[in-house]
């Protein structure tokens, strides 16, 4: 009949007739609620704006249940384009044939067989016509959770080993209908587990690409799209139903008429492609949508600061200018000018002295580091102006913050909305050599999260071995997170031993207040679930290294600033600390390299590709696809701030003996907060329990469960009222309803300060914050994650990753300039999960996963799939995949057997070591392998390893940063550094 009417019609004509069949069609509502239910991304969710670098908008709706989320869905409107690593789906009336898929997908890369395709149809585009390759079940992108019950109380699907999809078989008795007492998680739906083949446990089976709760298929590029880029998928007659017959469109066409154009050049396309064996007739269905900007903006600030483009007046407006601090007190005995140093020897002398008492038998475990110190002459310390375009509000509790905090910056026309912020830099000055003499070549350091800049001191004296000096300073909303009565102690201390000045310099960071304590909280305010809030906390602790870069660079041997260090009655030249007429670091001749740890991997990882001056990078234990990030991560602190305000708020119950606590869950910063509201008796398993929210309309219903037990998430804004009603089943009327707290209640830490509770006694139930509401395991759920994906984007490490040297970005003054990068990824890290880490890597061209990157060394499979089928991406110990050992794989063997762990390793033909030669050097990955259970970061695990690898490593990527970016050494001497420099 479809065909019929397509002949009939007499109007435009589509791609192809769609032809007869009874195969699952695509499901294609625009009306459908809350969302349309469309292919996604799709470029019929966009409007026409000439003013976009795209020549369009997202066109959300912006009506939602919430203030939250409707605020969220307009700065969507404002992006003009879609992500390019987020999730690709596609959603149908009837259940795919999943065995016929995974034998085309992920049994094979031969682009051949398969039933979808995805490449950029734009003519105009570099990589027109290439197909891209996508993770359908092939394991680039797991899910499973080193610990599953960590989704906070009272959950429904503790056991579910995953966020996203669920994996209870809810239909007991087998009889195919949700019967009373089957709806364990009260979501309405016959749950099954969303594995492959049926019956699979879910850490084997689990299908990351397909959701069968609504028969959604779910892409992942395996490595970024090109930004601003227009692409199509292409569902083939091969992509078919479980009854065995081609999906079908849901028009009498086989592609949306508004897309025709956009999908013009598709016999181009096809006729470049015979081997595929595809042709009009054989597109069951197909759409289009075109990728955001990724790097425009920074790039532009970028450029702002030297001079160049819309933004060109930040030059004049933020002048490279340091004040530098003093360190020491005159007064004190020990002290000698200048007094704008501190010798590393008094600082020694001063952690061997208390650091004993300090950290007691840990103290060893920073003896490398100490020892280090010996190549250091001095710490300095300065301040410098960096434009602020979050706008930084100095009230930490303000709860708008989160919502105004962001950038507003029209990168075309320059229009953008900043202040200043004051920043603060420590670095370390090498001693002199016959080898190294100042000014000395600078390595930006860029700290973990929740850290502060003195964090570069631990690693300076590896750097300063090599010549280096070392230099970091905080990122947005970090600083040192001390009470006042701790400060004060710790000045006293310091003033004793004559650098006060130095501790109190330590103090001025940029944390706030995020609790009520009183106390700075580092980076509370920082990962999120406010995406576009997080997507410009980290764009601005870029800028802000960007700034500090063009400091450095001003240190010439010409300018001078305001201090006379050597009393000589004329300024001292700008970067010379120590008042010798020479500058310490710096200049505009000397070579720039930077690296970090955790959220530092993640700024260094992004600091590469947008700085020309720095030659080459080190990010370790970053990650790219930050939403993967958020929906893996064990940090507590990042899971709270993140994916309880996405989850929640919950309304929980628990047993309190014979009766029932009922509490609200919500988040304040990176904590938790369980608020008691009643105890309420005689409620029985079984029993309903209905949360009103008063003001939006939000209403849910969840059952009691086995345990005396109930979670609710609901949406709301802050101030909504709500009630909590528990029903008998099958009855109207409820037996008890909660309306009022039923003691003070504090939601922030005020008990100590102002001593006034959140809530009083009596008053009416309401929320403290807001919270999306989306329940784990649901679809709601995971659709919320990929659109997150793609707010991210502009601050995703891995969608700038191809411009290290792949596609480096035409940055005025200075032009196309390739960096090198040497990522080292955690061997089981689940804080930053190691399978991002490895997204990075994909993402620059140092993870080979393409076909003709098979190498017969490692069994003629790829480094990315002799990766996946070691488990190294899943990274989890629990799962014994090498059975008897409790450890996950060493791809590299670093140590050679040496370490004493008897972990799973390579032979050595197959110790994987990849590096990748690029126009100015190499590139490469190093897996650090540093507990048989994975670890975080690159720290000091014991006080006698068998094998060190945390001086390893960072002698490693100083030996890199030594070669200029040229060499990736694996020698065992780097362990002690007894190795010769480069």
């Amino acid at each position: 009949m479809l065909s019929l009417l397509a002949a009939c019609q007499g109007g435009p004509e589509g791609l192809a007739v769609t032809p007869p069949g009874e195969g699952p069609q695509v499901r294609f509502d625009l009306y459908h609620q809350p969302l349309p239910e469309i292919p996604f991304p799709n470029d019929i969710a966009t409007r026409a704006d000439p003013r976009a670098r795209t020549g369009r908008r997202i066109n959300a709706s912006q009506v939602a249940p919430t203030w939250l989320e409707s605020t969220v869905r307009a700065k969507i409107d404002q992006l003009d384009g879609f992500g390019v690593l987020q999730p690709i789906s596609v959603s149908f009336s009837a259940p795919l044939d999943i065995a016929d898929l995974l034998r085309r997908h992920r049994d094979n890369l031969d682009f051949s067989d398969d039933a979808v395709y995805l490449f950029a149809i734009d003519p105009r585009a570099p990589g027109f016509a290439e197909p891209v390759l996508l993770d359908l079940g092939r394991g680039n992108f797991p899910l499973t959770l080193k610990s599953t019950d960590v989704y906070f109380t009272a959950d429904a699907r503790a056991g579910a080993g995953n966020a996203l999809f669920d994996t209870v078989e809810e239909d007991v008795n087998g009889n195919g209908i949700l019967d009373p007492g089957e709806d364990s998680d009260s979501d309405g739906v016959l749950d099954h587990p969303n594995v492959w083949p049926p019956g699979a446990r879910p850490e084997d089976g689990l299908m990351t690409f397909y959701e069968s709760e609504t028969n959604t298929l779910l892409l992942r590029p395996v490595v970024p799209l090109a930004e601003h880029t227009t692409y199509a998928v292409l569902l083939t007659d091969r992509l078919r139903g479980r009854n065995g017959q081609p999906v079908r469109s849901p028009f009498p066409y086989v592609n949306h008429l508004g897309q025709n154009q956009a999908l013009e050049p598709l016999d181009e396309v096809l006729a470049r492609h015979p081997e595929w064996g595809i042709d009009r007739g054989r597109v069951a269905f197909a759409w289009t949508f075109t990728t955001q900007s990724i790097t425009a903006d920074l790039v532009t600030i970028r450029e702002g600061l030297y001079g160049i483009g819309p933004l060109k007046r930040l030059a004049e407006e933020f002048p490279p200018e340091a004040e530098p601090d003093q360190m020491q007190n005159p007064e004190h005995a020990d002290s000698h000018p200048p007094y704008s140093i501190l010798p590393a020897e008094r600082l020694i002398d001063v952690l061997a002295s208390i650091g004993p008492a300090l950290l007691g038998d840990m103290f060893e475990m920073v003896d490398p580091a100490l020892k280090s110190f010996d190549y250091v002459d001095y710490f300095v310390s300065g301040s410098f102006t960096s434009p602020d375009f979050m706008r930084t509000s100095p009230d930490g509790l303000d709860p708008l913050n989160l919502h105004r905090e962001n950038f507003s910056l029209d990168s075309r026309s320059g229009q953008a909305e900043y202040d200043s912020q004051r920043l603060y830099f420590l670095a370390a000055v090498p001693r002199p050599s016959a080898a190294h003499q100042p000014p000395f070549p600078v390595v930006v350091y860029c700290h973990s999260y929740s850290s502060l800049r003195a964090e570069a001191l631990g690693f300076a004296g590896f750097m300063a071995r090599h010549g280096f000096a070392s230099i970091g300073i905080d990122a947005w909303d970090h600083g040192m997170p001390l009470d006042q009565g701790l400060r004060d102690v710790i000045e006293s201390a310091a003033r004793g031993w004559g650098f006060e000045p130095f501790a109190q310099v330590l103090f001025l960071g940029r944390s706030r207040d995020s609790t009520g304590d009183g106390i700075p909280d580092s980076g509370a305010d920082y990962w999120t679930a406010y995406g576009f809030h997080v997507r410009d906390a980290v764009r601005q602790t870029v800028v802000d290294h960007l700034q500090l870069v063009r400091l450095l660079r001003s240190f010439d041997g010409r300018r001078t600033w305001p201090a006379d260090n050597n009393d000589d009655g004329r300024p001292d030249l700008a970067g010379d600390f120590n008042a010798d007429g020479v500058v310490d670091f710096g200049g505009p001749q000397v070579e720039y390299y930077a690296w970090g740890q955790s959220g530092g991997g993640i700024h260094s990882a992004l600091l590469g590709p947008v700085e020309p001056v720095i030659r080459a990078t080190a990010p370790t234990a970053g990650g790219g696809g930050l939403a993967d990030v958020g929906v893996r991560t064990m940090l507590g602190a990042v899971r709270r701030a993140s994916m309880l305000r996405t989850m929640g708020p919950l309304l929980v119950g628990q047993p309190a003996g014979a009766d029932m606590a009922v509490s609200l869950v919500v988040p304040l910063a990176t904590d938790d907060r369980q608020l008691p509201i009643d105890t309420v008796s005689g409620v029985r398993e079984g029993d309903l329990v209905r949360v009103d929210n008063l003001g939006n309309g939000e209403r849910v219903q969840v059952t009691v469960r086995p345990g005396l037990l109930f979670r609710a998430s609901i949406k709301a804004d802050r101030g909504d009222g709500f009630t909590v009603s528990f029903f008998h089943p099958h009855q109207d009327t409820p037996y008890a309803r909660l309306e009022r707290w039923s003691q003070d209640v504090f939601y922030y830490d005020t008990r100590d300060t102002s001593g006034e509770p959140t809530f009083l006694a009596g008053e009416q139930l309401s929320f403290p914050t807001e919270g999306y509401g989306l329940a784990r395991c649901t679809p709601e759920l995971r659709r919320m994650l990929g659109l997150f994906q793609m707010v991210l984007e502009p601050a995703d490490p891995a969608a700038w990753a191809p411009h290290y040297f792949l596609d480096p970005l035409d940055i005025r003054p200075e032009g196309r300039v390739v960096t090198n990068i040497l990522e080292i990824a955690c061997a089981g890290d689940q804080d930053v999960p190691v399978n991002t880490q490895a997204t990075l890597g994909r993402a620059a061209g140092i993870i080979p996963y393409r076909p003709e990157d098979a190498e017969e060394r490692l069994d003629g499979l790829t480094p990315n799939d002799w990766l996946i089928t070691h488990w190294v991406y899943e990274g989890l110990a629990r799962l014994d995949r090498f059975p008897g050992t409790g450890a996950v794989f060493d791809p590299d063997d670093l140590d050679e057997g040496s370490d004493g762990f008897a972990a799973p390793e390579p032979t050595p033909a197959q110790r994987l070591r990849l590096v990748t030669p690029t126009s100015t050097g190499v590139s490469g990955i190093r897996f650090a392998y540093l507990q048989p259970q994975g670890m975080h970061g690159v720290f000091p695990v014991t006080s006698e390893p068998a094998f060190d690898m945390f001086s390893f490593i960072v002698n490693q990527v100083a030996w890199f940063f030594a070669s200029g970016g040229t060499e990736i050494s694996d020698a065992r001497c780097l362990e002690d550094g007894s190795c010769s420099s480069p």
